[in-house]
């Protein structure tokens, strides 16, 4: 059994199937390679919202479209687990950034450049509506891992971005709403945009207590997997 289609809950391109399989997106971006016999379950945080993204599923070519958030200043702000942030705006995105060459040069004037790119750098500013998106956004900022920051809707020139957060200062704006200034590096070794499609804070979201389920009915019942 082979399933694509848009999780409800989270709005990502999701991918369930018995067999454990390759799926990665036509211009070459793993989201994961199969190595045992376990059931591959993914989702692709980095999945450009508003756009017809193409992946290779056990060889067969799917299209899906992350839907645009409603609201054209929300932010994607998303750490490795699936943990995300609601409430969440990005600021002036004018997708401030800057690289600095690490060319060595000797007294005499020689050059000498690295084999391996250097990462860029930058800054984003996010506003949290109340104090409850604020704890949200500080918890994925705070994650030991990468970060998937960038905009919630189709933005010419201003990609999601898998980073690395440097620094994050904390401050009061207009009515009462937090801002957080985000340094960040951007993470060239693990910006695959796998997560996981369920957590167990989704599932105890559903109110129903721990009663005994498959996954398969949680990947239905919360996620919107097609029958």
């Amino acid at each position: 059994m082979l399933k694509s289609w848009i999780a409800t809950h989270t709005g990502l391109p999701s991918f369930y199937s018995t067999n454990d399989i390759d799926i990665e997106t036509e211009n070459g971006r793993i989201l994961h390679r199969a190595t045992s016999i376990n059931p591959t379950v993914v989702s692709d945080a980095l999945a450009v919202p508003g756009e017809v993204t193409v992946y290779l599923v056990g060889g067969q070519r799917v299209e899906l479209v992350r839907p645009n958030a409603s609201d054209k200043r929300r932010a994607v702000v998303m750490n490795a687990n699936g943990l995300s942030a609601s409430g969440a705006l990005l600021v002036d995105n004018s997708d401030e950034t800057e690289w600095k060459s690490d060319v060595v040069i000797s007294e005499v004037g020689y050059a000498r450049w690295s084999l391996r790119k250097k990462p860029i750098s930058g800054k984003s500013r996010i506003l949290a509506l109340n104090e409850k998106a604020a704890l949200e956004v500080a918890g994925v900022l705070e994650s030991a891992g990468p970060v998937f920051i960038g905009p919630a809707v189709k933005t010419e020139n201003v990609p999601l971005r898998c980073v690395i957060v440097n620094s994050v200062s904390r401050s009061r704006g207009r009515l009462d709403r937090v801002v957080f200034d985000v340094s960040w590096t951007e993470n060239l070794l693990s910006a695959s945009g796998a997560v996981p499609v369920l957590r167990w804070e989704d599932w105890e979201r559903l109110g129903t207590g721990w009663q005994e389920t498959t996954y398969l009915e949680l990947l239905s019942e919360i996620a919107g997997m097609p029958a």
